[in-house]
């Protein structure tokens, strides 16, 4: 279990991550990336992962992710299995020394349920729709594009952690949710 990250409060930092961002499959190993909204001010119109900041209020990695994935995709806690994929860097002179933790997200949904979901009952209204790419090397050039979101993010870091995803999807046989304890 990750124990240790990094949260800003003005000029005190703690050792906790700031970050989460989620490579969501389903259990047939198709991987969904996620095209935001036209009308929104940041990336507008480009791929992105599921993302967010962990809340100040004490939250753990594993539970922000659980809320983000809850908030973008209007999918249940018990609908998903969360595998935690470590820690990586973000690369980007604005967020100088920030951490991301990534995870491997797998639900049970096809592109068409995870839509319906998605405009039904996400609460977070950035994401237009879901699609689903056939491979997990296709996430990795999907981030590489300069349509993505995540391009900027994109390191050889970031590309290991996605062979490890792969790894773990194919290695585990159950795919049960990580102890938050």
């Amino acid at each position: 279990m990750l124990s240790s990250y990094k949260i800003e409060s003005q000029n005190i930092q703690t050792d906790k991550d700031e970050f989460v961002s989620a490579i969501v499959t389903n259990k047939e190993g198709k991987i969904f990336r996620f095209i935001r909204k036209d009308n929104q001010k940041l990336d507008a119109g480009k791929t992105d992962m599921i993302s967010g900041h962990i809340k100040n209020n004490g939250e753990i990695p594993i539970q922000a992710m659980y809320r983000e994935i809850i908030e973008e995709t209007g999918i249940s806690y018990k609908e998903v299995r969360i595998h935690n994929l470590g820690n990586i860097a973000l690369p980007h002179p604005l967020i100088k020394d920030k951490q991301c933790c990534i995870f491997l997200a797998v639900i049970d949904y096809t592109q068409e349920q995870l839509n319906k979901s998605i405009k039904e009952r996400a609460t977070e209204k950035e994401i237009e729709r879901a699609e689903m790419l056939e491979s997990f090397n296709a996430l990795k050039q999907d981030i590489k594009n300069t349509k993505s979101n995540w391009r900027i993010f994109y390191t050889e870091e970031l590309g290991q952690k996605i062979d490890f995803a792969q790894d773990l999807f194919m290695n585990t046989k159950s795919y049960e949710v990580e102890n938050l304890i």
